[in-house]
């Protein structure tokens, strides 16, 4: 076997063990990340049109989801996002919302049941999710 093919093989080898190691590692979630600082979860939502309620009450709903299972450590607030500048002013938008999700227990498939399943479609029908992003916020050091 040619010194070349024995290289060839050897570095074959090492990236598919490595690419296996690296496989077998679990992933950090999002709360392993964010360890001294505080979880949150941000959406920007395209609310559509004539579906303003809706989407308030779907928000009213997946709160109120929480709580009714007995999670209150968590905080969700939602509003309009505003745009605009200091030198032509601010409007706030009638379409486009945000919801930021604080101390989110994250709930494990099994336990979400049919409330969770209805909030989780009302948003769906009355907005597009345009970003969904974990954020681990804290004080400045």
């Amino acid at each position: 076997m040619s010194i070349r093919l024995t290289a060839a093989l050897a570095c074959g080898l090492l990236l598919a063990a490595a690419a296996a190691g690296a496989q077998a590692a679990p992933a950090a979630s999002p709360a392993d990340l964010c360890k001294g600082g505080q979880l949150v979860v941000v959406r920007v939502s395209t609310v559509k049109p004539g579906a303003k309620a809706a989407f308030e009450a779907a928000a009213r709903d997946h709160l109120a989801w929480y709580r009714g299972h007995g999670i209150a450590s968590n905080r969700l607030v939602v509003g309009a996002v505003i745009n605009g500048d200091m030198s032509k002013g601010f409007t706030a938008s009638e379409t486009e919302y945000v919801s930021i999700h604080m101390d989110s227990p994250g709930v494990p498939r099994d336990k979400r049941d049919a409330a969770w399943d209805a909030y989780v479609k009302a948003y769906r029908d009355s907005s597009d999710l345009a970003v969904d992003k974990f954020a681990c916020v804290r004080e400045p050091k």
